[in-house]
């Protein structure tokens, strides 16, 4: 007598022995890390710094629908709840500014005015919905990231190779120490020494200009002094006198209402090349707040006051040079797939700011990843053919992404590939 087939029980991932390896704890790896809590998948982070706040890492961002998608889907609730009360308040672009006269341009004020590339334009069919932009400030947001999240990040760990065997994957650090793990995530940023060595140093990172980062205190002397429509909104401010439209100044007033928030200002973002700032690019990648803010009100000295009063009311404390920098907008590049190493974030297709890309990108990754470790695994790790498929994903999302956020640099900001 023939027997029934017995049941089909549920199948239920299975857990890696080893924790997943996290090199670099910017918003990506961060992003990822929760989301691997949230899964039960074991983790560990590590990061070069000794301290959370030895660099600076910019000001201001903000966070579109697709990373607010990621976020949602990744962070526990009380991570995302706490992301969302710490977002300044929210503004409209106040337009494009002549910086030699102060007058209000016609037109868009540029690639911040918008969704960022590859998302619907508002009113379009496609959309369901409004669109969400939310500004967040870029330190704050990784104090959000870490909310709860166990176990918390290992510093002073400089990354400097990984070696594999065919049960596990190994991080070696410039102190001498060591991790095993089941997986390994490079999401140590531009000039990322993970994606160095797995793809053999074929990631091409683009030099396109310089940027000065500063941050004005939004006080009663500032907003007397300043031009009516900085203090309030986005603004992109343009030299139609610069032959070739690469000095540009972007602007957007962070003002927060949750509480034990920093006090309101106004960041901005000099964009230019060390020929406008009369100084050569070494002394400029160099010089430190004081010296980048003599630069700033050089490179504008013939602009309208009400303009430079922003500049002039800067904080030097928070003032940085850094380059503009883009993955190729030819497309990301490829290496062949290995089950213990895959890349995220900037480490593989890093974006100019003008198109607000970038990070969103990251969080789309993290969130793209979790989803595809969290459908299973054995108890050494993941297969390659989960990994390619991450890979292939971020190749043709992310590739899309660094293609049109160098479109809208160049288009915005006058950026041009080097020659």
């Amino acid at each position: 007598m023939a027997t029934s087939p017995a049941p089909r029980l549920p199948v239920r991932p299975v857990l890696p022995v080893l924790p997943v390896l996290i090199i670099g704890s910017g918003l990506g790896g961060l992003t990822l890390a929760q989301a691997l809590a949230k899964h039960h998948i074991p983790f560990r982070i590590f990061e070069r710094d000794a301290i959370r706040d030895q660099r600076f890492q910019g000001y201001r961002i903000r966070i579109h629908q697709l990373g607010l998608d990621a976020l949602r889907e990744c962070l526990p609730p009380r991570a995302f709840a706490r992301f969302e009360e710490t977002c300044a308040v929210n503004v409209k672009p106040s337009g494009r500014i002549d910086a030699r006269t102060g007058q209000d341009l016609p037109g868009r004020m540029g690639p911040a005015n918008g969704p960022p590339p590859g998302q619907p334009t508002p009113g379009t069919p496609s959309e369901k919905q409004p669109f969400i932009s939310l500004p967040a400030d870029r330190r704050v947001m990784r104090e959000a990231l870490m909310t709860d999240l166990n176990p918390p990040i290992t510093y002073s760990k400089a990354f400097t190779k990984y070696t594999t065997t065919p049960s596990c994957v190994t991080a070696h650090f410039a102190d001498g120490s060591s991790a095993e793990g089941s997986l390994l995530i490079g999401a140590d940023g531009i000039r990322s020494r993970v994606a160095a060595q797995l793809t053999g140093g074929r990631v091409e990172v683009i030099d396109l200009a310089r940027m000065i980062f500063g941050r004005t205190p939004i006080t009663r002397d500032v907003e007397i002094a300043l031009h009516p429509s900085l203090g309030g909104g986005m603004a992109l401010v343009v030299d139609p006198k610069d032959p070739n439209g690469q000095l540009n100044l972007f602007v957007e007033a962070m003002r927060f209402t949750h509480q034990g928030a920093n006090p309101d200002y106004i960041h901005w973002v000099l964009t230019g090349t060390p020929p406008h700032f009369g100084v050569d690019d070494t002394t400029l990648l160099a010089c430190d707040g004081s010296s980048a803010r003599h630069f700033s009100l050089k490179a504008t000295s013939a602009w309208d006051r009400t303009i430079r009063a922003l500049l002039e009311h800067q904080d030097p404390r928070h003032t940085s040079v850094l380059r503009l920098t883009s993955s190729s907008p030819r497309g990301v590049v490829q290496w062949q797939t290995d089950r213990r190493v895959t890349l995220l974030g900037d480490a593989v297709h890093s974006m100019s700011p003008t198109g607000g890309s970038g990070a969103n990108t990251a969080l789309w990754d993290a969130q793209t990843l979790a989803q595809i470790l969290a459908s299973g695994v054995a108890e050494d790790g993941w297969t390659t053919d989960a990994i390619g498929e991450y890979e292939t994903r971020i190749r043709e999302f992310a590739g899309k992404q660094v293609k049109m956020s160098y479109q809208a640099a160049s288009h915005g900001f006058g950026v041009k590939l080097p020659d």
